[in-house]
């Protein structure tokens, strides 16, 4: 089917999850007034609903593909996995911001006290961006186009072209990046976070540890937080800490499911 073909279920993809995004805020504005402190959850809520919506309804009524194919499975398994996910992750950026640190690209801005005021709003923080971004994300680009184009690419190029879509989407985000090379190496720090999450899928055939590396990253992000002294620079070193957790999650054997086994055997014979 057309609309199975890379080019087509990647443009489809990009506009579901602008669809659930902006769907979401306008879903919820006339609803929850934004000084409601519902409206913060809600938002978050409505874009992963949305975006399984959607995902779902073209599943079964356009490419005719099974839900199963997403890999959202809900076995026990799915906790170790996104924990695992979330616990490297938050290790990647904590070690890249202490790099940045000691290199005199960035300076600490963590407030520990603060956070500690603040400990018990940690929990809705996580919960917005596992519902926000994490979640929706993943089962769009890791669960529904992973599988789509895994019917007739090898691994490697799926790998390749579901980072490289999300990755590109991030040009649209906003960042701290001012300039040209700052916006672009964003997009290049995005694009390893993609590549860290997509590893996750094809190691474990589930999307729940690509769930978790999104979470991770945010999560460190905020808790490692810092003041950027040469923002450019602190990028790339978080995007090579990525990068390298992609890698050793591809690298180190493991027990995975039938398509996580094929596709990771397929990405290192590519190498």
């Amino acid at each position: 089917m057309r609309l199975t073909k890379p080019l087509w279920a990647s443009l489809i993809t990009v506009v579901a999850l602008f669809a659930s995004v902006y769907g979401a805020a306008l879903a919820v504005g006339p609803l929850i007034d934004r000084a409601n402190p519902l409206h913060l959850p809600a938002v978050p809520l409505a874009t992963t609903v949305i975006a399984v919506l959607l995902v779902v309804l073209h599943r079964r009524f356009v490419t005719r593909e099974p839900w199963s194919g997403v890999r959202l499975d809900w076995k026990w398994s799915a906790v170790p996995q996104t924990l695992l996910g979330v616990v490297f992750a938050v290790a990647a950026i904590a070690v890249a911001n202490a790099v940045s640190v000691t290199a005199g690209f960035a300076t600490w801005l963590v407030d520990w006290e603060l956070l500690r005021e603040q400990a018990g709003q940690f929990a809705l923080v996580v919960l917005v961006i596992i519902l926000g971004q994490a979640f929706p994300e993943e089962v769009l680009f890791r669960g529904h186009l992973f599988d789509t184009l895994s019917k007739s690419l090898s691994p490697r190029a799926v790998l390749a072209i579901t980072t490289l879509v999300f990755g590109s989407l991030h040009i649209l985000s906003q960042s701290p990046a001012t300039g040209t090379v700052e916006k672009l190496l964003f997009v290049v720090t995005a694009t390893c976070l993609g590549f860290a999450c997509g590893a996750g899928r094809a190691r474990t055939g589930a999307v729940w540890m690509a769930i978790g590396f999104h979470t991770g990253f945010h999560i460190g992000i905020r808790l490692f937080a810092t003041q950027d002294v040469n923002y450019g620079a602190q990028l790339v070193v978080q995007a090579a800490a990525m990068a390298a957790v992609a890698l050793l999650v591809l690298a180190v054997p493991g027990r995975s499911g039938k398509a996580g086994a094929t596709a990771a055997a397929g990405l290192q014979d590519a190498r």
